[in-house]
């Protein structure tokens, strides 16, 4: 049981302090006098029989680490942090982003000390850092923490398999609910019939506190055709209000398809494709087609149909596909630790691969058209991280132009009409000696959304903690606030922004007449390849 104390205290405070709480120094029996005068490296003392403290110092970054021995040594090391400071997690993570080499050097040995596996991967990056003495020893203290993680890991599975042999125990520890839902999809793509293994995900898939996977788990086991899971798919807890995710719309789709899975999963046949009679007013034939409809896309056969039950099924059930090809390399893009930016201004891109993408939607509300269609790309494209902030808008052009767009703050999105927006693009591509110009409608959007057709950047509810989450080809996402300008026009009288205000839905666009120069919106450039 260990504990790192804070490195203001010296070590005649502690000999006090352990003294006050009845605990005696051993005598000192090193041969070798102290670096620091008054502070030994090594020290012990003791209480009763069986409990002991050792203690070691390193004087290089003054760590000063406490192993307490015995049956109660937990509440030893309790007794004593209620006497003197010691390192917690909110003092390593401070000391872990210090520029100061030594106290990097503190944090990642104070980090090993404590086994404290909740910050394993703030070391990732410190293994290269610029300081070999900070490299070398993240690189011990992550290789040791990983192994621990290891023996924790699989000592809990051993638990948890005791309790539900029934159950997939590896499942649910699959990192976040974005790696869970993409191995259920993987599955579904890539296996054509179910086993003990799969049977034993599925169930662990169709309790996970995630409504994503546990609405994949239940299409999976209707694809695998698992007749097993029909109880499980019957019991299975659906979302019930918005504030759990999908809209009232999404939820009626899943409450249908939740129907057709048990359907499936009992052997019945599917909707005949003969046409229904009709009665008179065609509501009875309308609701065959959409019966067959929806059967066939939860089945995972060619939908008859594009619309808004088959883009979420489908991405409920498709994994996101951006594997692809290391991008070519540009004289403006420079590439560090699998990031870009561009070389002079040191804006930050996302590459977007030329890759099928569904986009679209049939949603009412959309004000402007946008069909629901698979999209391939004839070349990928470089797109802004973020869009251009003030700062960066003002780095860019004359001071003239600046003040006519207005004043924005330094880290907000600038805000231009049209036809400043393309031309800040210009001035952008003229410095950094490459292609710069507004995305198309369809880039944005394929940058925004990924491959599967997710209503959204992060997946397809509107569940807390989107905001701090990557769009799946990297875009920050932080709540979209403001609509953003595109190259795109309709009919030659009106430009095309991507998004609405607040408005978070991939597929959203809105139409701004062309002699309209009063809308203001942000700005997101691509970098285009030669050819495209």
């Amino acid at each position: 049981m260990n504990m790192v104390l804070g490195p203001e205290v010296s070590f005649s405070r502690l000999d006090r302090a352990l003294s006050k709480l009845g605990w005696e120094r051993a005598p000192d029996t090193s041969a070798a006098p102290s670096l620091v005068p008054g502070e030994p490296e090594f020290a012990s003392w003791s209480r009763h029989d069986d409990e002991s403290i050792s203690y070691t110092f390193n004087p290089v970054v003054r760590l000063r680490v406490l192993v307490f021995y015995g049956a109660r040594a937990g509440a030893l090391k309790t007794e004593v942090e209620s006497s003197l400071p010691a390192l917690g997690i909110p003092e390593l993570e401070a000391l872990l982003q210090s520029t100061d080499p030594r106290q990097l050097l503190l944090g990642v040995l104070a980090l090993r000390e404590l086994r404290a596996l909740a910050l394993t991967e703030r070391l990732g990056p410190l293994r290269s850092h610029r300081e070999a003495t900070v490299a070398r020893a993240a690189q011990k203290a992550h290789a040791e923490l990983v192994q621990l993680a290891v023996e924790v890991a699989a000592e809990r599975l051993r638990e948890d398999k005791r309790q539900r042999p029934d159950r997939s125990v590896l499942f649910p520890r699959l990192g976040d609910a974005h790696l869970r839902r993409q191995t259920l999809r993987w599955l579904i793509r890539d296996r054509k019939e179910s086993n003990e293994h799969i049977e034993a995900v599925l169930r662990s898939g169709l309790v996970d506190k995630d409504w994503e996977v546990r609405a994949t788990a239940m299409l999976a086991a209707a694809r695998l055709g698992v007749r097993a899971l029909g109880k499980d798919v019957e019991r299975l807890e659906l979302p019930r209000t918005s504030r759990e995710g999908p809209d009232e719309t999404d939820r009626s789709i899943l409450y249908a398809a939740r129907k057709v899975v048990l359907a499936q999963l009992a052997g019945e046949p599917g909707p005949e494709r003969t046409a229904a009679p009709d009665h008179g007013d065609g509501r009875h034939e309308l609701r065959a087609i959409m019966s067959r409809h929806l059967w066939r896309c939860v089945a995972g056969l060619p939908a008859e149909r594009l619309d808004r039950v088959f883009l979420l099924i489908n991405a409920l059930s498709e994994p996101l596909d951006i594997e692809y090809d290391a991008p070519p390399a540009l004289d403006c893009v420079v590439e560090e630790d699998g990031r870009y930016r561009l070389r002079r201004t040191g804006i930050e891109v996302c590459w977007v691969a030329a890759l099928p993408h569904w986009l679209g939607a049939d949603d009412p509300d959309l004000t402007a058209r946008n069909p629901i269609r698979r999209v391939a790309p004839s070349t990928g494209f470089f797109i802004a991280r973020r869009p251009l902030s003030g700062s960066q808008a003002r780095s860019l052009v004359s001071p003239v132009f600046a003040a006519q767009v207005g004043a924005t703050a330094d880290d907000e999105s600038y805000l231009c009409n049209h036809g400043e927006a393309a031309r800040l693009c210009e001035v952008l591509g003229q410095f950094e000696g490459a292609r710069i110009d507004l995305p198309e409608t369809d880039q944005r959007e394929m940058a925004g959304r990924g491959t599967d057709g997710r209503r959204y950047p992060w997946g397809n509810g509107l569940e807390s903690g989107r905001s701090r989450l990557a769009s799946p080809w990297g875009l920050d996402i932080a709540l979209v606030r403001e609509s953003e300008w595109t190259k795109t026009e309709a009919e030659m009288v009106e430009h095309i922004a991507y998004g609405g205000k607040d408005d978070s839905r991939c597929a959203f666009r809105a139409t701004v007449p062309t002699e309209n120069a009063s809308v203001r919106c942000a700005i997101r450039p691509v970098v285009l390849l030669v050819g495209s």
